[in-house]
C-alpha cells in the first residue's frame, strides 16, 4: 500500500491524470475527464496486478529517476565548480571598474 506522500505525488501528476484520461476515453466511458477527476483516489489505489497499485508503482519510477537526477551535477548556474566565483567577479568587473586608456 503506498504512503499517503506517495498517493499525494501520484494524485498530483498531471501526466498521469492525461494518461487517464485517455485510457477512460477509450474505454468509452462517457465524460471521461470528470469521472476520472472523480475517481482518482480509487483508480490510483486500484489492485493492478501483484498487489501493486498505480500509487505504489508511480511511487517506484519516481524513487528510479530521482535516482537519475541526484546522479547528474548541478545545473551550471548554481556550480560553484563549473561558473566560477572568479568568472562572475570578472565579469562584474568588467563593467564596473574603468579601463585604463
Amino acid at each position: 500500500m503506498a504512503s499517503t506522500a506517495e498517493h499525494l505525488v501520484a494524485r498530483s501528476d498531471p501526466d498521469l491524470l492525461q494518461r487517464l484520461i485517455a485510457t477512460a476515453e477509450q474505454a468509452g466511458i462517457p465524460s471521461a475527464q470528470s469521472w476520472c477527476e472523480h475517481n482518482l483516489g480509487q483508480l490510483i489505489n486500484a489492485d493492478v496486478g501483484a498487489g501493486s497499485t498505480i500509487a505504489t508503482v508511480h511511487a517506484y519510477a519516481a524513487a528510479v529517476r530521482q535516482t537519475a537526477v541526484d546522479a547528474l551535477p548541478p545545473l551550471p548556474g548554481r556550480d560553484p565548480a563549473a561558473v566560477t566565483d572568479t568568472h562572475l567577479r570578472a565579469a562584474v568587473d568588467a563593467l564596473t571598474v574603468p579601463n585604463p586608456t
